[in-house]
């Protein structure tokens, strides 16, 4: 095997806490990867680097961060990773050898090495030579990480040599990539192009911008203050320059770039540092926080925004009315929708599903009034019930639902009269869509209004005579269960118990069960269909298998089943949460694959005429073999460590 040059092949490789100790003095930050591949396992693994400590003891592979936050004091540490004719490229470049070294032993045409980049810092470049699918030599930068430490997927340990990192400036960096790609760098201090995902966003909120009702507190606040605005009302402005694109960039923030105040788009803004961008309240939210604005906070920034430009903060009202005695009763809209998300809690307030003769079933469907109720939370939080958007794509996350699924509902509940469609709301052209409405609602969003018929109350609440908003019901418990628990795997996807196959799987319909059971416990089988629209088959399934993990208990009572809501049931879903996960259901199909392939394989390999596609089909047979011992250690390795936790 060829040696790689400037590498000692004598010393003894270093093992993983060696590996660790090394970076970790070098200053690097870490980030966990699973076993065996490439892929960080974490969510925001960018913005939250890991400590030498909380990865000593992880099972899988590790990465390193690279660019801004690839650690030390200054940061600014680069991969160069050449998957093609490594040993030729530190022989043109021998200054590189004696830097940090990443490569593996089966691979010796392959491999990566560090530089810190003392001045500005270069952005991600991948180089493919015409006619290639695949790079042949990538710059990894801020927002990517180096796995360096671990197994590979071929099984081949990877192997860290050198004990310093090597300083480059970018012009020397930039002779490196020109004379090995023939290309160039881009320039890091020119303006940064919106990506396709910035331009949408910006869309959508010059489309808000507009579209506010001219009298509305919000309408207000975004009247009187500039992106530029409230960034000088936090003391960020210092020196600026104005861009050849006309935004404006305040230096000394990171890249942070900021609309004309004075311009026909005075609104937006970007830190290029904190890869994050938003509208004036947005910006309000990144100076006090350093995060935009999220949804659940909206109602205060407003207000402290409003406060702070001597704008009157008078609350919109509106008008709900008693049908029985006509009664109109007027009151702050978040108060109103409090009272209407207590009514329209009730799935009788729904109408049946049908059959296909139009015909009413006994079953009602539960997606109309979880829609329903995030719809008015929605209109609750902006603080308005008029043309408020709602597109089918951030509902069907927010409600874990496949946006065909919310697309169709939407449309259902304006069918019966519980939503009204806003006219020219749409932030796409009908021309462009072929006026296709339901389209325009899956990628974008249009805008709905409450219908009349929602706001004629049929029973009399308390509530509304007192004009105060229902306190610690039944309602809100459901809505805090439902926003707990629904993006877990146990009921967004129904997973199983990890230490046994044969353990029920929960999934959306046990968590309608539990929600049910919260607003009323003790349920039979058929009251629980009742509730929440289900078969009495589908219901008496799902509370066994709450049973099975012991969330409930099932009793009888002469010849009914009870279902009983133990007490303290969140805390007996906390010990279990770790047990119930998908985390090998994926990998386990793969196995099977290689199994199903392995085996077709072998039974032609040996009847082919050929010595060439022969050969071939060992290989191949080998390759196989190799990821499938690789998929079943990895799988190994999870289930001692869940199993450990």
């Amino acid at each position: 095997m060829q040696s790689l040059p400037f590498i000692n092949t004598d010393v003894k490789p270093l093992c993983k806490a060696e590996q660790l100790d090394l970076l970790d003095r070098l200053g690097f930050s870490f980030v966990k990867v699973a076993a065996g591949g490439k892929n960080p396992i974490e969510v925001e693994w960018q913005k939250n680097p890991r400590t030498l400590d909380q990865v000593r003891n992880h099972r899988g592979n590790v990465g390193v961060l690279a660019g801004r936050k690839s650690g030390g004091k200054s940061g600014g540490i680069i991969w160069l990773d050449i998957d093609f004719n490594f040993p030729h490229f530190l022989d043109t470049f021998p200054q590189l050898g004696q830097t940090l070294i990443s490569s593996r032993d089966n691979a010796p045409e392959r491999g990566k090495v560090a530089i810190r980049v003392t001045d500005y810092l270069p952005r991600s470049k991948k180089w493919k030579p015409d006619g290639e699918r695949k790079p042949f030599a990538e710059l990894l930068s801020t927002g990517l990480q180096a796995a360096v430490i671990g197994v590979h997927e071929s099984g081949e340990p990877y192997k860290l040599t050198g004990s310093t990192v090597i300083e480059m400036t970018f012009a020397e960096l930039s002779a490196v990539w020109r004379q090995w790609t023939g290309e160039e760098l881009p320039d890091p201090t020119a303006p940064r192009s919106r990506t396709a995902t910035e331009d949408a966003q910006q869309r959508r909120q010059a489309a808000e911008w507009v579209e506010d009702e001219p009298n509305s507190l919000r309408a207000r606040v975004k009247g009187h203050w500039t992106a530029y605005g409230v960034f000088e009302h936090f003391g960020l402005v210092g020196e600026t320059r104005t861009e050849p694109n006309g935004d404006i960039r305040i230096k000394g923030n990171g890249g942070l770039l900021v609309g004309d105040p004075s311009g026909p788009e005075p609104w937006p803004w970007y830190a290029h540092a904190d890869e994050m961008g938003g509208d004036q309240i947005d910006a309000w939210a990144y100076c006090k926080t350093g995060a935009p604005a999220n949804r659940n906070d909206f109602p205060d920034i407003l207000k402290e925004m409003a406060t702070a430009a001597g704008i009157e903060v008078e609350p919109a009202t509106m008008t709900l009315t008693i049908a029985d005695t006509g009664e109109r009763v007027e009151m702050p809209i978040p108060n109103a929708v409090a009272i209407l998300l207590e009514t329209y809690s009730e799935l009788d307030a729904y109408p049946l599903q049908r059959d296909v003769l139009g015909r009413p079933m006994t079953q009602r469907r539960r997606y109309d009034r979880a829609v329903m109720l995030a719809r008015l939370e929605r209109m609750r939080i902006a603080g308005r019930v008029n043309a408020v958007k709602f597109d089918a794509r951030s509902m069907g996350a927010e409600l874990n639902v496949n946006k065909t699924t919310a697309a169709k509902t939407l449309r259902r509940l304006v069918k019966y009269g519980f939503l009204e469609r806003t006219i020219g709301e749409s932030w796409f052209d009908d021309d462009l869509l072929g006026h296709d409405r339901e389209v325009a609602n899956r990628f974008d969003a249009m805008a709905y209004t409450l219908a009349p018929e929602v706001c004629l109350l049929r029973t009399v609440c308390s509530s509304v005579l007192s004009g105060s908003p229902p306190a610690d019901d039944s309602t809100v418990r459901s809505q805090h269960t439902y926003a707990d628990y629904a993006d877990h795997d146990c009921f967004a996807w129904g997973a199983k118990d990890a230490g046994n196959d044969d353990a029920p799987s929960l999934g959306r319909a046990a968590l309608d069960v539990l929600v049910a059971l919260e607003a009323c416990n003790d349920l039979a089988y058929a009251d629980i269909a009742e509730s929440t629209g289900m078969s009495r088959a589908a219901a008496s399934k799902k509370a066994r298998a709450l049973a099975y993990y012991g969330l409930v208990e099932v009793y009888r009572e002469g010849r009914t089943c009870v279902v009983y809501l133990r007490e303290g049931w969140r805390d007996i879903l906390e010990s279990v949460w770790l047990r119930l996960t998908t985390f090998t259901r994926g990998l386990k199909r793969r196995v099977w694959h290689l199994h199903e392939r392995i085996r077709r394989v072998e039974d032609v390999k040996d009847v082919v005429d050929s010595g060439r596609l022969s050969m071939a089909l060992h290989g191949l047979l080998e390759t196989w073999r190799r990821k499938l011992f690789a998929l079943n250690r990895q799988i190994s390795e999870l289930q001692s460590l869940r199993l450990e936790v």
